[in-house]
């Protein structure tokens, strides 16, 4: 398996997701040296502090989603069993454990199982699109959001 390949498959795996979901995003890259979806400063603001709201569990649930997606594409793609990357500033990882502090520890397992099967059946569903963002990635290294919009467009 090439790195760079799964790199791109990854960040495909979020940035379809994040369409698929009604998110957006500045843009996303892949490399040799790794990839990102590049947020606005306020996506991670829009989640209402108000605890417990219905609007928050929403947004957390999508944001983990997403988050998710990256890993799930390559488990996809690979037939690998899901593992999360290793924890590192703003990490996957990192991102999953701040957006599951609202749940005990005794819910959080089931809660990931169920997210985890959603996000495998709706990149199941997009896998046209994470096939053709990943080529555009693996052709061009960074795609903004319309670039990325479009392709999903085509592919769906």
């Amino acid at each position: 398996m090439d790195n760079t390949e799964a790199t791109a498959y990854h960040e495909a795996g979020h940035a379809v997701a994040a369409l698929a979901l009604g998110h957006w995003f500045e843009s996303v890259h892949a490399g040799p040296e790794g990839g990102a979806v590049e947020y606005h400063a306020e996506y991670w603001q829009r989640i209402p502090r108000t605890a417990h709201s219905e609007e928050r569990a929403i947004l957390i649930r999508e944001n983990l989603m997403t988050v998710y997606a990256g890993t799930v594409a390559e488990s996809i793609k690979y037939g690998k069993p899901l593992e999360l990357p290793d924890a590192g500033e703003g990490s996957d990882r990192d991102q999953i454990v701040d957006l599951l502090v609202d749940h005990s520890p005794q819910t959080v397992d089931s809660y990931r199982e169920g997210l985890i099967e959603e996000v495998t059946f709706l990149l199941g569903c997009y896998w046209l699109a994470v096939e053709a963002v990943a080529s555009a990635l693996l052709e061009h290294s960074r795609l903004s959001y319309a670039q990325v919009r479009e392709i999903y467009a085509q592919a769906t």
